[in-house]
């Protein structure tokens, strides 16, 4: 059996190839052919128009064809250019809750019901934002409460082409009861925010695959105009001229494999009672084989001896041997008596009583699997021999083994269009596609991909990404909140952070990713589920959601009393022995504080502040006692009695009291230093 995978965009690679190619052909028969008028996925029924902006309208059609978009009691007209391509905008108009018709006619007529207008976000990144509103938190109350007919999604399906897409797949939901739990959790629950403050429609366009890199969704004109994506650029250019030839050896060797998986498989007669197995080697059963150090893929046979009672002589006996995987065949002292190919079923085979004698007995198994794990597997209570369920003889332990044949791994699949780690090819299949679909802005989960990169190097990718997405618009500096990636694992007893991973380094990148126009943080280190720090998925996607959405009111939105922030590092002063931190967006102050689940942050009176570091001339990283004084906290250490930087929450999972604002939004991590 296959084990889950646990990069999504891998499971869908080869579909979505086919797709790529499906697409160019369809394209290449449309143009041979009378073309009607057709407009791109992000026009549906159901869709929602951004308000008080020029609404862009394009598609295609004919050369020379003229084309009239009517909507709410406005027009346009165009004619399709030499390339059959052809855009109007209509005029900006006031967010409007009523359901009506955009009409679009040539040759022919194109209609888009239940048509709002409001306010529309563009959502992207990884697995956190492609993360489903099922999975979330309290999913079940949260989705029956769902009924929100004036939220819309758009989710983009999975597609990762070369060039720039002119067309994606995908279509516009109400939400619903019936359709929310497909939304994306941390795109719900900002848009939900921004809908019940506001009272107008919101369009969230969803365009996330997990476990990418930044540099597969910036598009190749952003990448050049980025100094840091020159790695990018040049792995692009190799991949596309190798990947020719790649791809004809891949499909060579996934032939050669798929030929030997479908081959009959040859006899050797080791089920037979009188074959000695004395070169053969031992397993406890049952596990994974791949548990036993045995990493294969291919045939291998398990025999087990054993006496039989003379009780059970001339009985018919029941043999359970548990799950197995993948297929196997049983024998009996030689003789077969039951075979199966489903990784999921228990076997159980009977033997006839005529077959059982007393004294020595040999069951054989020949245990076949192609990918994954293999072996029996089961529970060891599983595995008995019984009459009538009872009388049972334990056969869990050592048994005898020998490999018959071994299939090699399948290819790796080489790096080319419909790959989701190739450079730009996020932003060509589920982005270009959207351009310029009017938006207020953007909201961005991503970060994990990007763990390995160097100090500051995220920081000018998402810079050149950023400011390439608004010139790909050419809308404006448009606004761009995106998440800090949240607390992952176990927690760091290193002062200094050093927990052989680049989160901490991640999270910098992204505070000084702050520095970009009108771009907006939600600081999620306290928001990783307590009793599973390892899941890279916090299922607390209400706070990110509503976090970001405080950006959105306070900037956007013209709700000027919001605290739309935690504690953003300021600056550091040296005061004596000990150094003084200064913070914006402290609010109505600051103060220790502990979140649990969705629960308002609570304030902690009388704790000490955790996982703060302090340093001095030598770089030796020791924990620091840390105290709020005012807007600021104060950070000493007894050894450190010449301190000149400080860090702060600089691990993966920062576990202890944290820092807040009163409005119970937590500091960003920070470092003073640069080491």
């Amino acid at each position: 059996m296959k084990p889950l995978e646990s990069n999504p965009s891998r499971l869908r690679l080869r579909d979505n190839q086919s797709w790529y190619l499906c697409g160019l052909l369809v394209g290449c028969l449309a143009a041979a052919a009378h073309a009607e008028v057709r407009l791109p996925a992000t026009f549906s029924d159901h869709m929602v128009i951004q308000r008080d902006l020029p609404v862009p309208v394009w598609g295609w059609a004919d050369p020379g064809e003229k084309v009239t978009v009517s909507f709410a009691g406005t027009e346009a007209k165009a004619t399709a250019d030499a390339q059959g391509k052809w855009r109007v905008r209509l005029p900006k108009m006031p967010a409007s809750a009523d359901g009506r018709e955009l009409t679009v006619a040539g040759s022919n007529t194109v209609t888009f019901r239940d048509v709002l207008v409001g306010e529309v976000w563009l959502c992207a990144g990884q697995s956190n934002m492609d993360f489903g509103l099922a999975g979330a938190l309290n999913a079940g109350q949260e989705i029956a409460a769902a009924k929100h007919p004036q939220i819309r999604h758009f989710r983009t399906e999975y597609a990762a082409p070369a060039e720039a897409a002119a067309d994606c797949r995908g279509h516009w939901q109400v939400c619903s009861p019936e359709t929310a739990g497909g939304f994306s959790a941390v795109g719900y629950f900002f848009g939900r925010r921004i809908h019940q403050e506001l009272g107008v429609p919101v369009g969230l366009i969803t365009a996330a695959v997990g476990g990418t890199p930044v540099e597969s969704w910036a598009g190749r004109a952003m990448m050049k105009a980025e100094p840091e994506f020159g790695a990018a650029l040049r792995q692009f250019d190799e991949t596309m001229a190798a990947y020719p030839e790649a791809r004809k050896k891949f499909e060579a060797e996934r032939a050669a494999r798929e030929a030997m998986m479908n081959a009959p498989i040859e006899d050797k007669g080791w089920e037979a009672v009188s074959l000695d197995d004395g070169d053969w080697k031992e397993m406890e059963v049952p596990a994974n084989w791949e548990d036993r150090g045995l990493g294969i893929d291919g045939c291998v046979w398990f025999r087990k001896t054993l006496t039989v009672p003379a009780g059970l002589a001339g009985k018919e006996l029941t043999l359970s041997l548990g799950t197995i995987d993948n297929a196997d065949v049983t024998y009996w002292n030689g003789v077969k008596v039951g075979q199966g190919d489903n990784y999921k079923l228990d076997r159980s085979y009977t033997i006839p009583a005529k077959l059982v004698q007393a004294g020595k007995a040999v069951i054989a198994v020949r245990v076949y699997d192609t990918d994954g794990y293999g072996g029996l597997n089961g529970k060891p209570e599983q595995l008995h021999l019984s009459v009538g369920g009872q009388d049972r003889v334990p056969l869990a332990g050592a048994w005898k083994y020998k490999v018959a044949f071994v299939i090699p791994g399948w290819p790796v699949e080489p790096m080319g269009p419909g790959h989701a780690f190739l450079p730009g090819a996020l932003y060509n299949g589920m982005i270009a596609p959207h351009v310029p679909y009017g938006i207020k802005g953007a909201i961005w989960y991503q970060g994990e991909g990007n763990e390995r990169d160097q100090p500051h190097s995220y920081f000018r990718k998402m810079r050149g990404m950023i400011n390439g997405w608004r010139a790909a618009w050419g809308a404006g500096d448009f606004p761009f909140y995106f998440t800090q990636i949240a607390n992952f694992r176990d927690p760091c007893d290193d002062p200094a952070g050093n927990d052989g991973v680049h989160w901490a380094t991640v999270r910098q990148s992204q505070l000084q990713t702050l520095a970009v126009k009108n771009t907006g943080m939600a600081v999620a280190i306290d928001l990783a589920d307590p009793g599973n720090p390892g899941d890279i998925h916090p299922k607390n996607k209400q706070d990110v959601g509503n976090r970001l959405a405080l950006w959105a009111l306070a900037k956007d939105y013209g709700r000027k009393d919001l605290v739309f922030s935690g504690p953003l590092y300021k600056g550091m002063k040296v005061e004596g022995g000990r150094i003084r931190i200064a913070f914006d967006s402290t609010g109505s102050g600051l103060m220790v504080g502990q979140k649990e689940g969705i629960q308002p942050t609570a304030e902690l009176k009388g704790a000490a502040l955790q996982t703060f570091a302090i340093a001095g001339e030598d770089r030796q990283w020791h924990w620091a006692d840390a105290v709020i004084d005012g807007d600021s906290v104060l950070v000493s250490s007894p050894d450190v009695p010449q301190p000149v930087a400080v860090r702060y929450a600089y691990s993966m999972n920062p576990v202890g009291n944290k820092l807040y604002n009163k409005e119970g939004l937590p500091a960003s991590p920070f470092r003073t230093d640069d080491w």
